[in-house]
């Protein structure tokens, strides 16, 4: 008996399997193309655009200050500890000249010398940071500025580019309709016929040769506005990049703080950067070359620890930008929001920028809120002195308690 083919009932393993999460394509996640808009904003748009907010602008403001903050407490706690070790090394040194013994002097000397190198190398990653830094605060006001412009322009410069283009498209559909009426009526003494052609607006929203308004749209506007002044910004010195930006001069003073204290002066901002670029930013050495006495050195004698408003230990030291006068934060910002004067001392419209007048004594400057920063080179140097005093303090009481001691012996 002759055996019929079998057909397997069974589908094919490619057919029965289920694909599973793995196997199945990708989805695409790719926007689809851009389309430029081919009319003016509509007043829907219009509001959101108004309503677009700086949110994220304020955020990287933020982020970047926190930002740079940790970067100064970090270049300050590692070269404070250089400084501390410098001094202690440099003890031992004066004792040893002095005939007295003192161990480990050598092991401590080569633990210093590891430490400056590390030291050298962390305050220049440490500086790169803190030029990144002004950088994102740099971005966050690009994006600010920019949404504000679009916010001004966009609507009118969409409006005013679809009048045009439409004006341009229905001069050149006149032209072209003039051009095919000439055709037709030569045409036409040529065979003898006579064709009519409407010469009204072409009907339907699209015209029948395609043309449309293509305008630019506005989240165009917004990168080209965002490149021209990433552009203007990157086109510029180190110097104007960083050295007249408060984060990064705050940086710098914390530096040369640390490693100094009042020993020798800060170099001026405009010696930080070089014409080709930037110089080697490290830790400079300990001392430096040429007469000390050259120096204008400002030290602590220089520095009232104390308020002159409310005539207690500084705090929380804020720092005119316009004169070199502190004040502590609660007193002077109290003082600028009970004024009744703007800026230069003319009297203020309600929600306008408050002012005073310096309240240091003889100082004719305006401050504003905005005039006024944190010293946290200031705070150290207080710091350091009021330590300095106490210490002082301590010492003159024990020296009066060994003198009642002698005294009653």
């Amino acid at each position: 008996m002759t055996s019929r083919p079998r057909h397997s009932m069974a589908r094919p393993a490619a057919m029965m399997a289920t694909p599973g999460p793995s196997n199945r394509p990708a989805a695409s996640h790719e926007l689809p193309p851009y389309k430029k808009p081919r009319h003016a904003l509509s007043p829907a748009a219009q509001a959101k655009l108004s309503a677009l907010n700086d949110r994220s602008a304020e955020h990287l403001k933020k982020h970047s200050q926190k930002a740079g903050d940790r970067i100064m407490e970090a270049a300050a706690l590692v070269l404070d500890d250089l400084y501390a070790r410098r001094e202690a090394v440099e003890k031992q040194s004066k004792k040893l000249q002095k005939g007295i013994e003192v161990k480990n002097h050598e092991e401590d000397k080569q633990r210093l010398a590891i430490l400056e190198e590390k030291a050298e190398d962390y305050a220049k990653e440490l500086e790169v940071a803190m030029r990144a830094v002004v950088d994102t605060g740099a971005a966050a006001e690009r994006i600010e500025e920019s949404l504000n412009w679009l916010r001004d322009h966009a609507p009118g410069q969409l409006e005013r580019d679809y009048a045009t283009q439409r004006s341009q498209l229905q001069s050149q559909r006149a032209s072209q309709s003039q051009r095919r009426r000439t055709h037709n009526e030569d045409e036409d003494m040529e065979g003898g016929q006579q064709t009519q052609e409407s010469v009204g607006p072409t009907p339907g929203p699209t015209p029948l040769d395609g043309s449309r308004p293509s305008l630019t749209g506005a989240s165009e506007l917004y990168a080209a506005r965002i490149k021209r002044r990433k552009n203007e910004y990157t086109s510029k010195s180190f110097s104007a990049r960083y050295s007249q930006n408060e984060a990064y001069r705050n940086f710098k003073k914390m530096v040369h703080d640390a490693i100094y204290r009042d020993k020798h002066p800060l170099p001026h901002p405009d010696t930080w950067f070089t014409d080709t670029g930037l110089p080697a930013p490290g830790v400079p050495g300990h001392g430096q070359d040429g007469d000390e006495d050259d120096d204008i050195v400002m030290g602590p004698a220089t520095i009232s620890t104390k308020c002159p408003l409310t005539l207690l230990e500084l705090q929380d030291p804020y720092t005119s930008s316009k004169c070199p006068h502190t004040f502590e934060r609660t007193a002077i910002f109290e003082m600028i929001r009970k004024s009744k004067h703007g800026p230069g001392g003319v009297p203020m419209p309600r929600n306008e920028e408050k002012a005073i007048k310096c309240p240091q004594s003889g100082c004719d400057k305006w401050l504003a809120r905005n005039d006024l920063h944190h010293d946290p080179v200031l705070v150290r140097k207080i710091k350091r002195i009021q330590q300095q005093k106490q210490s002082q303090e301590d010492d003159d009481d024990d020296d009066d308690e060994e003198s009642e001691v002698s005294v009653s012996g």
